[in-house]
């Protein structure tokens, strides 16, 4: 039997955001993140390191995001809180039931 989180684990409210083309009006377009949803959920630490990327240290700091399970989150999506970035490396079911989605994300980071 799956054990499920306790909602009072879900204090923090965040942003799911997608990147949208804007048309420009001359057959051209920007990308603009767009708010999709705010939603609840955890936040926790896993894991930072420092790279060096083109002669500058780069620090990334991954997490893992728990909220309910929502239909259609991927890795081109971003989390925003709490003036903060997180960019989705990879979102899972974690007991297949779709009662929750686990967000694997990495903060600081552009791309």
């Amino acid at each position: 039997m799956s054990k499920l989180r306790p909602l009072c684990d879900f204090r923090h409210r965040m942003t799911l955001q997608r990147e949208q083309l804007s048309p420009d009006g001359g057959g051209g377009g920007d990308l603009a993140w767009s708010n999709i949803a705010t939603v609840s959920g955890s936040i926790k630490p896993l894991t930072s390191y420092v790279q060096l990327r083109g002669m500058q240290l780069e620090a990334k700091v991954s997490h893992r995001i728990t909220i309910r399970h929502r239909a259609g989150i991927t890795a081109k999506d971003r989390v925003a809180f709490d003036g903060r970035v997180f960019n989705i490396r990879a979102a899972i079911d974690p007991d297949e039931r779709k009662h929750f989605l686990d967000l694997l994300v990495e903060e600081g980071v552009a791309t």
